[in-house]
Parts: C-alpha cells; structure tokens; sequence
C-alpha cells in the first residue's frame, strides 16, 4: 500500500466509522454529503498535501521540469492502479478458491459473469484517474515553483470534488444493472 494511502487506512480504522455513524442520524443524504466532503478533502489533503511537503523538503523536487512532474503524476496514477489491481486480484483469487463466498457476497448476476463492457469501463477509469494525477500533481509542482500557494489550495480543492463525487454516485447509481445490459 502506498504512503499515501496508510494515513487514509488508519483514520478509516478510526475515525471514519464513528463520523458516519453519528451523521447518519440526520438521514442519507446528510450521510452522502457529509462523505462526500470528508472522503474528497481526505484524498485532497494526503495526496496532494504530502506530495507539496515531499516536494518543498527535498531540493531536488523544487525545480522539477514540466516533463518530471508529468511523469511524476503518470507514476503516482499506475502506482494507485497496480496497488487497486493487486487487491482486485486477490479478492478475485480468494472468490476462486471459495466459491462459496461468491454467492453470500454478490447478486447472482454481477459474478462471474461480468460483461466484457464493465470491464472495460474499469480501464478507462484508471487511465481517467492517471490524467487526474497529473494535473493534480502539476498544480502542486507548479505552487512549489512559483511559491504560490493558492496552486495547492486548487490540486486539493481538484481531487476533494473528483474524490468527493464517488459516494453521491454510488448512492444514485444502481451498478447491479449494469450486467443486465448484456
């Protein structure tokens, strides 16, 4: 797991179970926006934040070219997608193995038979996900360069919206439909 992620971990472990529970009293949709800020500024703030102080402690970061930062945001996005690959894998071997959790786990129709298309919607999203990385990482580059700090302020304001989304649509979206388009 990635260092960005360990932090993220640990207050998933402990402070996020007991954020949603206390909100959740106010009904869903206190819940989706309430997680929706607190999982979008959490991304903001641990990757673009620990990127900005990686890149202004160490000398050799604050004059990255434009070409090193882009690389650097391609191999911040593949990294995160080896890392979600690796535990897709696993899960899938540990289906494989125990067929048997297959069936308590998941609606019938989403596994194994996943259509070909959903998968390819998985490519398409980590490669969506890599051109994210890279403006994301350009912006803190570019505030640590010019010693803005408002370019930061936009890398965490950027990945808290694209991050944020993702409980709103998990809410509205039914995705155990998406097999019956087959």
């Amino acid at each position: 797991m990635d260092s960005c992620h360990n932090p993220k971990l640990v207050m998933d472990l402990t402070v996020t179970a007991y954020l949603y529970e206390g909100v959740y009293a106010y009904g869903a949709m206190a819940l989706m926006i309430t997680a929706g800020l607190y999982l979008g500024l959490r991304t903001g703030l641990f990757e673009s934040g620990l990127t900005y102080i990686a890149g202004r402690k160490l000398g050799s970061l604050k004059k990255i070219k434009l070409n090193e930062a882009i690389a650097f945001g391609i191999g911040f996005g593949a990294f995160e997608a080896i890392i979600l690959g690796l535990s897709g894998f696993f899960s899938l071997l540990v289906l494989v193995m125990y067929p048997s959790l297959a069936a308590r786990s998941r609606p019938a129709s989403s596994w194994p038979g996943q259509p070909y298309h959903s998968r390819g919607a998985a490519i398409m999203e980590r490669l969506f996900v890599i051109f994210i990385h890279i403006f994301a990482s350009l912006l803190v580059f570019y505030s640590i360069a010019k010693k803005k700090i408002i370019y930061l302020v936009y890398s965490i304001l950027f990945k808290a919206a694209v991050d944020g989304m993702i409980p709103v649509l998990t809410y509205y979206i039914d995705t155990t439909t998406v097999s019956g388009l087959t």
